[in-house]
């Protein structure tokens, strides 16, 4: 698959969320990972507190939340997260329209985690324009 141009993102125009929007989501999904996180390791560690040693329990726990990490490219990928459900936002991808595979979602998700600048002056993130996704309003 090519890279997407500019054309491509204008079809688009005018169906990019409000940026209060993508912040809501992010937040409800933030409170969503956690609340997993929490449980999962909870679970972790009434079965495993007394198997390893400290230090690999720790490593273990660690290794565990960021695998938790992984609910958001991977239901943003398949259908909705939580976040973007309640604000009606979704992704796709630029040329197709259809959904994007779980691996662009993940590459995705990990480079707007190091971004620390998401937003040009065109409103389509640069790690958007990398992945060829597009987030609408749905």
């Amino acid at each position: 698959m090519g890279k997407a141009s500019d054309s491509d993102y204008l079809k688009f125009k005018g169906q990019y969320p409000k940026s209060s929007k993508i912040f809501t989501a992010m937040f409800i999904d933030l409170i969503v990972v956690n609340i997993f996180a929490f449980i999962v390791l909870k679970i972790y560690g009434l079965i495993f507190s007394g198997v390893f040693n400290k230090f690999t329990y720790g490593y273990v726990g660690f290794a565990i939340y960021l695998l938790c990490l992984l609910y958001v490219p991977i239901l943003s990928a398949k259908a909705q997260t939580v976040g973007q459900k309640f604000t009606h936002i979704k992704i796709r991808d630029v040329i197709t329209g259809n959904q994007m595979s779980v691996a662009t979602a993940v590459s995705r998700w990990l480079m707007s985690v190091i971004s620390p600048f998401g937003y040009n002056h065109k409103k389509v993130p640069w790690f958007d324009r990398k992945c060829n996704t597009v987030l609408l309003e749905a």
